[in-house]
């Protein structure tokens, strides 16, 4: 029989016990689209219902060899920060974001991965009036600059509060620089060319609108984000960390990038 100062000690030590990650876990990311890493197939440039991309792929490389599936889902961006914060069961909740790029407030709501890719910063600028003269990132604070509702631009150098106007999407944050609400607009090379690779419209060869790359800024990072009050949570991105770590080299990885990135 054990003392009963010992039963009291034991009872008293934390369960250690990990929580298991789900077979099925769901996942959102912008309705808005975000190709060439996520975005509806199209048929004969018509949209279906199946989403593909290189995230997609890349993710399901890392499941599958445990035996996991995921359900992804595009919502409103804003939608999807919020609902992947709040999560605390799993079960029917979001658990993690496929695509976002690091920032302070992002390390403090959600547990982020190791990065997976990397995007190029560029700034949009009109024919029309004079040539923005940006040689390097901290030019970009001379400049009313226009952006997206829901995204971050500290990779930018700039806080949320130095971007001008924000808008749904590139093409009416374009309108409201031919309007002459900006003199900027700030993408990502990458992000242009995979909407112009599904039919949406061509930034990076349309009259009247010139483009160059930000002087000087490093590439962007991308993560996987995880809800921080998940009972797996620690569990899943362990998961997914190793995962990326092991196959950032492998033939397959490869693969995708000259399928989607190239």
């Amino acid at each position: 029989m054990k003392p009963s100062w010992l039963l009291a000690f034991m009872l008293a030590i934390p369960c250690l016990a990990h929580a298991a990650i789900p077979e099925q876990i769901n996942i959102c990311d912008d309705a808005a689209e975000w190709p060439p890493f996520t975005y509806l197939e199209r048929v004969d440039g018509n949209k279906t219902a199946k989403i593909i991309g290189f995230s997609v792929d890349y993710l399901k490389l890392i499941l599958d060899k445990h035996q996991l599936r995921f359900k992804l889902s595009l919502v409103p961006w804003k939608r999807c920060l919020v609902d992947v914060k709040n999560s605390q069961s799993g079960g029917n909740d979001f658990a993690m974001i496929l695509n976002a790029a690091r920032s302070p407030d992002r390390e403090r709501d959600y547990l982020i991965s190791k990065p997976y890719y990397e995007l190029t910063g560029i700034y949009f600028y009109s024919k029309s009036r004079p040539e923005p003269k940006i040689e390097s990132m901290a030019d970009l604070k001379k400049y009313p600059s226009c952006g997206q509702v829901g995204y971050t631009y500290q990779n930018f150098g700039l806080q949320e509060n130095e971007i001008k106007a924000r808008s749904v999407g590139l093409v009416a944050a374009m309108k409201i620089m031919e309007d002459g609400g900006c003199d900027i607009v700030l993408s990502q090379l990458e992000v242009v060319a995979g909407e112009r690779a599904i039919g949406k419209s061509d930034f990076l060869n349309m009259p009247g609108v010139g483009y160059k790359k930000v002087p000087g800024m490093p590439g962007t990072a991308f993560h996987m984000l995880v809800g921080r009050n998940l009972p797996y949570s620690g569990e899943l991105l362990s998961l997914l960390n190793q995962g990326l770590e092991e196959s950032k080299s492998s033939k397959a990885v490869e693969a995708l990038r000259k399928k989607y990135l190239q």
